[in-house]
């Protein structure tokens, strides 16, 4: 218990004291009375202000001052910088340029279904419209590029030109591989400036059953194949200019086959 309660304790015994002998006293005068109570307060306030005296200081609590936050700092914009998109690198299948002259879109190819029984021969035909502004002529190269051959030649000579809007035909002899499964052919066309402007494929099946039962058929030389003028001596006269740039273009190949290609009558040699 602290020192001011203590104090205080001792105070009411006193008072109580006091009132008593006060009141045991009825015949005091009203002025004494008066006095000796003035008397009494003045010694209640002058214990009490020498106990209070006497009494710790008692601390006063000290508010901390809170601390200011720091400001955060502002972000910084850092760039990001990704890296380039890498491109993917893809062979066109046909040259889409507006003024470029050299156009064909396929229009079928056969046969179909096209599943066959292995080593079976057949005729591999497709047939492309001409939709350029250039003629399709021996100058334009049709030749297999990728994958199984399938026909039985690795190239094709257009003969006849085929006039913007016209359908060319191509149909040579082919035989399906020995192996079972699916065997795919890749052919393109060639401009006069070595630029391929389009890829077509034929897909063929090998199995044990087979739904293609025709035969298949040689091509038949025309007066007006530069193929078969220009690889004779006699006919090459009868054809006369032609078949030089023929087969300027063409003689190598014809070369290697064994077969010789003239122009007037006289064998080219000065091959592309």
């Amino acid at each position: 218990m602290g020192n001011k309660n203590i104090a205080q304790i001792w105070l009411v015994p006193m008072l109580i004291i006091i009132a008593l002998s006060l009141s045991g006293c009825t015949n005091t005068p009203d002025e004494m009375k008066d006095a000796i109570y003035t008397e009494a307060a003045q010694t209640i306030v002058a214990e009490l202000t020498t106990t209070a005296a006497s009494l710790p200081a008692t601390e006063t609590a000290t508010a901390i001052p809170s601390e200011t936050p720091s400001p955060m700092p502002s972000p910084t914009a850092v760039a990001i910088i990704l890296p380039p998109t890498q491109p993917i690198a893809e062979q066109p299948t046909e040259v889409s340029s507006s003024a470029y002259p050299y156009k064909v879109e396929f229009v079928s190819s056969s046969p179909f279904p096209n599943q066959f029984l292995p080593g079976q021969k057949f005729t591999l035909t497709w047939q492309f419209k001409n939709t350029g502004t250039a003629n399709l002529s021996w100058k334009t190269k049709f030749y297999h590029s990728n994958g199984i051959q399938l026909a039985d030649q690795s190239s094709y000579s257009i003969d006849t030109p085929i006039d913007p809007g016209g359908i060319l035909t191509i149909s040579m002899p082919a035989t399906a591989p020995s192996q079972l499964g699916t065997h795919q052919s890749e052919w393109v066309f060639q401009d006069p400036n070595g630029i391929i402007f389009f890829t077509v494929y034929y897909v063929a099946i090998v199995g044990e059953q087979t739904f293609v039962t025709d035969l298949p058929g040689q091509p038949s030389p025309t007066p007006n194949s530069l193929y078969w003028m220009c690889s004779d001596l006699d006919r090459s006269n009868i054809q006369g200019n032609g078949c030089y740039d023929y087969c300027r273009l063409n003689g190598r190949s014809m070369w290697s086959n064994g077969i010789n290609c003239y122009s007037n009558g006289s064998l080219v040699t000065d091959f592309y």
